[in-house]
């Protein structure tokens, strides 16, 4: 009995270090993003986003496409889309539905606050700055492809399913034919 004690406690102290080494890891990814998008960077920042990951950048920009139509402050509230005409628009309204509990995706990538946000110590305004959310989606995205790619793009949009998966091929697929550079 004292010996099943025993490993009870060291498989609980493990679990306590995976549990602090995951929130340092995001804390540090969060920083990083923090000064990447700060820092002057040369270029498209999905170039940038898409070399620091290992990932094609055309396939964020198509997840970007599929998430936000582009549109820098659109923001998900609930699964009902909403489109503000400025950040300032974009942050009140964000902030809003974050106090009542909604769940709140913001930005370009569609990056959702209650999860990732405050996973990478990222503010409403933050997720609001292209530079910034871009690069969190590129990490995100990063996080989900341990199975590839495509199952990484599935996995992006919440498990979103194969439908979701086949408008960001069919979208990065125009993009692969008409921009090859």
């Amino acid at each position: 009995m004292k010996k099943n004690k025993e490993c009870s406690k060291m498989r609980f102290k493990a679990l306590n270090n995976i549990k602090i080494y995951f929130t340092i890891q995001l804390i540090l990814i969060g920083f990083v993003l923090l000064l990447t998008a700060r820092g002057a960077i040369a270029g498209n920042i999905f170039k940038t986003a898409g070399k620091l990951t290992g990932t094609n950048y055309k396939i964020l920009v198509s997840i970007a496409y599929v998430e936000s139509g582009l549109n820098p402050y659109a923001l998900d509230i609930n699964g009902n889309a909403v489109y503000p005409e400025s950040k300032q628009e974009a942050i009140y309204i964000a902030r809003y539905y974050i106090k009542k509990n909604y769940s709140v995706d913001i930005g370009l990538m569609q990056v959702n606050y209650n999860f990732w946000g405050k996973r990478l110590n990222l503010s409403i305004g933050n997720l609001l700055t292209s530079k910034i959310n871009i690069l969190a989606g590129a990490f995100i995205l990063k996080h989900y492809q341990a199975d590839g790619i495509w199952q990484g793009v599935q996995n992006y949009h919440n498990g979103g399913g194969f439908r979701y998966k086949e408008k960001v091929k069919k979208i990065y697929g125009i993009l692969k034919k008409n921009y090859n550079h």
